[in-house]
């Protein structure tokens, strides 16, 4: 008998990292086969978030991958011909941007719609796996259809987000105003359709999405009901990482029936590396003296995520890195988000004498004494092991997240960031005191039992059994 498989569908490099425990575990347990959808990459001229070693991670782990040539990067660029130019002059003086725009996403997720119907058709499909049910795209379209054949959908831990976080990452990109302020009739139409994709900050009315883009999923039945929250489409069932973000996402409006707390899978490394009980393997990986406090820092994406120019990215990494230079009797430890490319942070590490660590981040938290990051949800972690941890925002993020975390400085000034770190690593009393303000509600912060890839696949395989008993 053919085994049904669980569809995989990450949003991007990052997400099939998080996705890879649930996938190893379903592999495992032989019940269901493990599919992946890398689909992201198909349309021309578009970013390319997955590239072949991510393809060659999937084989290694014995892991199934669906219509492989189509999703394979393929680097193609279309040259700017003066035909080109010619063909869109015209098109833009025969047809207003807001109607072309309109009709450019709908046949993008029409194609989208006609590929993920293909895998249906061709696959039995059990259950999908999602990061979350609010991107219009691949995402939406997938969670449509799979309603449609009553096919569970199922959401993954995956990151923290709030409402003022995006809002604060749309206004300091360059084309902010033109995509998500948008015009007076474009509010107006909204506000009638579908206001809930626009969030009201400081008086200014903000887009989720694009008004052209939120036209098309609107007219195909895709928009999610409330995009401002992980959670706030139509999937079926979403695992949570604690306590603390279950109760975020019913502030933010998603229904509590729809969650479950179920620990993020990632932090089972954390787990193993503790119940493994020696620090100095990893120390003598790093090449630390065991003498030396260490200061582990997830490095700020400002230039990946397009925050700022790398010019600036690269001005901020060096200020970073000399403030912890100067640090006495202190090891840096730097963990890069899946995204960076290592050899590019190789010569400024080494300038300040700083390591780049292989691990991951889940692995090297257990062994630091002081945590530095920005808005990341690594920050739940580090406040769940009891790492008193520094949160650096010189960059106009101004999240409010971590705002009544204990054991948490945020830092907005740089003149700021070496007294707070010297205070930290220098005087135990108050080192000691936020570490124990951390202890008392780590339980609300990091689910630590090493079964949180069990409990996640547990609602998966109770998803589908729930849709072939009822």
């Amino acid at each position: 008998m053919t085994k049904k498989h669980i569809l995989f569908i990450p949003f991007d490099a990052i997400a099939l990292q998080e996705m890879m425990p649930t996938a190893k575990k379903i592999l495992a347990d032989s019940n269901y086969v493990p599919l992946f959808y890398l689909c992201w990459s198909i349309f021309p001229m578009e970013v390319q978030f997955f590239k072949e070693e991510h393809f060659r991670q999937l084989d290694e782990a014995g892991m199934e991958i669906y219509d492989r040539e189509s999703t394979m990067p393929r680097y193609r660029q279309i040259k700017e011909t003066l035909y080109i130019t010619i063909k869109r002059a015209i098109r833009d003086k025969i047809m207003p941007t807001t109607i072309w725009g309109i009709m450019a996403n709908t046949k993008k997720f029409l194609q989208m719609q006609n590929r993920i119907k293909k895998l249906f058709n061709e696959k039995d499909v059990a259950a999908v796996v999602l990061i979350s049910d609010r991107v219009l795209g691949w995402e939406a379209v997938a969670v449509k259809l799979a309603n449609k054949r009553r096919i569970p959908t199922f959401i993954v831990p995956f990151s923290l987000y709030s409402p003022r976080g995006d809002v604060k990452n749309r206004m300091i990109k360059e084309n902010f105003e033109q995509f998500f302020v948008g015009r007076s009739f474009q509010k107006i139409v909204s506000k009638i359709l579908f206001p809930r994709i626009i969030h009201n900050y400081e008086g200014r009315d903000i887009f989720f999405f694009p008004f052209q883009a939120a036209v098309s999923g609107w007219v195909l039945g895709l928009l999610p009901e409330n995009p401002w929250t992980i959670g706030g489409g139509r999937a079926s069932r979403m695992a949570v990482e604690n306590e603390f973000f279950r109760n975020i996402l019913i502030e933010q409006g998603v229904t509590p029936s729809k969650m479950v707390v179920t620990g993020k899978p990632s932090s089972d490394y954390i787990y193993e590396t503790l119940k493994q009980g020696d620090p100095d393997v990893i120390r003598g990986e790093l090449g630390i003296a065991g003498d030396k406090k260490i200061l582990l820092c997830a490095v700020p994406q400002l230039a990946e995520h397009e925050l700022t120019s790398w010019e600036r990215h690269w001005w901020e990494i060096e200020f970073l890195l000399y403030t912890f230079s100067k640090l006495p009797n202190v090891a840096t430890v730097l963990s890069l988000h899946p995204r960076s490319h290592p050899p590019d942070y190789t010569p400024v590490a080494e300038r300040y004498g700083a390591v780049i660590a292989r691990r991951r981040i889940y692995e090297l938290l257990p062994i630091s004494d002081v945590f530095v990051a920005t808005y990341s949800t690594t920050v739940m972690f580090a406040v769940g092991m009891a790492k008193p941890t520094v949160v650096v925002d010189f960059y106009g993020l101004d999240h409010d997240i971590y705002n009544r975390a204990p054991g948490v400085m945020i830092v907005n000034r740089r003149d700021q960031l070496g007294p707070s770190l010297k205070k930290l690593f220098m005087d135990d009393i108050y080192y000691d005191s936020l570490a124990a303000s951390q202890k008392k509600s780590a339980g609300q912060w990091l689910v630590l039992d090493g079964k949180c890839t069990e409990r996640v696949v547990g609602e998966i395989y109770a998803l589908i059994e729930d849709r072939f008993t009822t």
